[in-house]
């Protein structure tokens, strides 16, 4: 993913999960990691990341968080 990318969404879009970023398509490459949790998971990783989101696909509850970026 482009260096500095704010992740904006995640959705479901054909009944597949998509992100939705703001991005400049010519930064330098990344890697970007997030997480998913289903409710009532222990979500310590969570302390300083971003919150994205969450899902509902049947009977999961899935929230995600932005949890940064690094060099590849």
């Amino acid at each position: 993913m482009p260096s500095g990318a704010r992740l904006l969404s995640i959705q479901l879009q054909d009944g597949l999960p998509q992100m939705w970023t703001a991005c400049d398509p010519g930064a330098a490459k990344v890697l970007r990691r997030t997480a998913a949790f289903g409710t009532g998971d222990d979500m310590a990783l969570t302390a300083n990341a971003r919150y994205i989101g969450t899902l509902q696909v049947g009977y999961a509850v899935l929230h995600y968080f932005d949890l940064g970026e690094r060099l590849r």
